[in-house]
């Protein structure tokens, strides 16, 4: 976009600005806007890519680029805001463009072309001079590029997918929430003079004004105005988005036959008081989303809606419980000393007994309740003693099942009030299945279906098995989709045999779950380096089915976890 005087003497007046061309005289700035031309790149395009021929500098003006490695991994190794300038050292030495760059935002840039900056050298000795100390200081600041760090996620975009569900309201209370952990502002558009400028879809009249909340605040929460998308505040909204939040309430219809592009994979927010598996899972299915967060009623949102804020913005909570037997029920001290540090888990996750734990937490049990019902359950009806002749196991687990089914009911995996998973193996394929869908207690039993003891569970192509396997801590599951802070409580390591210590053999049920999870060993000392903090409660003495000692088991993780928690920080 060429330049005119106006434009000329605005671009002079930002370059004063610039690190880049401090040095300058405001004479040699004017020259330099004189030779510049205006760039506008809409987010998610390309300004160039790894390999093109160097064609200019490129300062940026408003919105935000990534630099970009290509090879031998896409890699982002820096963001580029306002002020900032990419193609400095192309301009000394021509070679090609060694990193690839788009924009993060509809962004606008200055763009001097290497003839005008050529020319700019040749005719003015001054401009040489300030330019090549400039670049000198360039060179003697480059390092080698570090690993690629998570990028502040800045921009949501909260849009409605239904007439009965407002944008705004769901806009607000997010931010309402958001206020607790940062500054946030909400933006609907109607900040743009009088909405004159809102059918203009430049950098100038949408990207200014993000731009400058993205430098006062930490998030920025945009509200669409237009579920399909034709409105260019709708169509800007989702552009510039770090996440869209679709909005709906899946008890008030099917998801639309159309949804934006964008819209896939977006964090859907189901505002509802009825959450009904076989009404969200269309939803699910349509939209493919990332995560989906449960929220009602919409009058009332109360702690759902915080959890949903936290794990946006990557600031929840996760606590991921180990396989163990009956050593599991340490898990349950943990949850308690949890709640009584005033910590709020808002995921969780788990192997074998850890799944069982884990998801009477998120159906919303407290750890005394959770005590009672493992009392009542595990001590009182034993429900692993229904042996039989070992054709394919050693019980027939017909009473663990009916456990499942007494304590989970018709609860499904989808619908319950905190963000859930489980792991379990298949034989067939040798493979980890991870379960986000389906009747709690199925996804709990074949976590639980230790070989030898229980009978693999049979689904649909599928064998499965216990998840400790493969996978008795499965930390990486967890931290996979970058929400937060991760607890692991690893209830099967032991501590070393002291020299000369003479180890006694071992139960054949002990022996039998340590051999199940003797294959996952080193994936489970590779997953406790990626927790914030892990809880080993020291059990190496209760056996795989001493349920009996049940007090005592969750006294010893009660306590491990106060020790662990006193030094940690785990705020939001």
């Amino acid at each position: 976009m060429a330049t005119g005087a106006r434009d000329r003497e605005h671009i002079a007046s930002f370059l004063r600005g610039v690190a880049l061309f401090a040095e300058l005289t405001d004479d040699l700035r004017s020259e330099l806007a004189a030779a510049a031309e205006r760039v506008e790149l809409p987010a998610g395009e390309w300004l160039f890519r790894q390999g093109d021929a160097t064609d200019g500098l490129y300062i940026v003006s408003a919105g935000r680029l990534e630099v970009v490695h290509e090879d031998p991994e896409p890699q982002v190794v820096r963001v580029l805001s306002v002020g900032e300038s990419v193609g400095e050292l192309g301009l000394a030495t021509e070679i090609a463009r060694t990193a690839s760059v788009r924009a993060l935002r509809d962004s606008e840039l200055i763009r001097v072309s290497n003839e005008q900056f050529a020319t700019l050298l040749r005719e003015n000795a001054q401009f040489a001079v300030a330019l090549t100390r400039r670049l000198g200081h360039l060179l003697e600041s480059t390092r080698p590029a570090a690993p690629s760090t998570p990028r502040h996620l800045a921009v949501f975009t909260v849009i409605a997918l239904q007439p009965s569900v407002s944008a705004a309201t769901a806009a607000r209370e997010i931010a309402d929430a958001l206020s607790s952990l940062g500054r946030v502002t909400v933006l609907d558009g109607s900040e743009l003079e009088g909405g004159a400028d809102r059918a203009h879809p430049l950098a100038q009249a949408y990207g200014g004004v993000l731009d400058r909340c993205e430098r006062d605040n930490d998030w920025v929460v945009l509200v669409a105005s237009d579920p399909g998308a034709s409105d260019p505040w709708t169509r800007f909204c989702l552009r510039v988005a770090d996440r869209v939040v679709a909005v709906a309430d899946p008890a008030e219809g099917p998801p639309p036959a159309e949804v934006p592009a964008a819209v896939a994979g977006c964090d859907l927010v189901c505002w509802t008081d009825r959450a009904d598996a076989s009404r969200l899972v269309p939803w699910l299915d349509r939209l493919g989303p990332r995560a989906h967060h449960l929220v009602g009623p919409p009058s009332s949102p109360a702690a759902s809606i915080g959890r949903a804020a936290r794990r946006l913005v990557g600031r929840s909570l996760g606590l991921v419980l180990s396989g163990g037997g009956a050593r599991g029920m340490a898990h349950i001290g943990v949850v308690g000393a949890i709640e009584a540090a005033g910590l709020e888990v808002d995921r969780l996750g788990g192997t074998s007994m850890g799944a069982c734990i884990g998801a009477m937490s998120a159906m919303g049990m407290l750890s005394p309740e959770i005590r009672r019902v493992c009392r009542a359950e595990l001590v009182l009806r034993r429900p692993f003693n229904d042996y039989t002749i070992p054709r394919h196991s050693l019980i027939k687990a017909r009473k663990a099942q009916a456990m499942l089914e007494r304590i989970f009911g018709r609860a499904a995996v989808e619908t319950l009030p905190r963000s859930f998973f489980s792991v379990t193996a298949d034989l067939v394929t040798g493979r980890e299945v991870v379960y986000r869908r389906g009747p709690v207690w199925a996804a709990v039993g074949s976590s639980m279906a230790l070989p030898g003891l229980i009978a693999p569970i049979v689904s649909e192509r599928r064998l499965l098995v216990d998840g400790g396997v493969l996978n008795n801590l499965p930390v990486d599951v967890m931290v996979a989709s970058g929400e937060g802070p991760v607890i692991a409580v690893d209830v099967m390591r032991r501590p070393r045999p002291s020299e000369g210590q003479t180890l006694p053999v071992p139960p054949l049920l002990d022996t039998l779950s340590r051999a199940t999870v003797l294959g996952s060993w080193q994936k489970t000392e590779a997953n406790r380096e990626l927790a914030d903090l892990v809880i080993a409660p020291n059990l190496h003495e209760v056996g795989l089915l001493d349920f009996r000692r049940l007090d005592y088991i969750v006294e010893v993780g009660r306590r491990a976890a106060e020790e662990a928690l006193a030094t940690a920080d785990l705020k939001p």
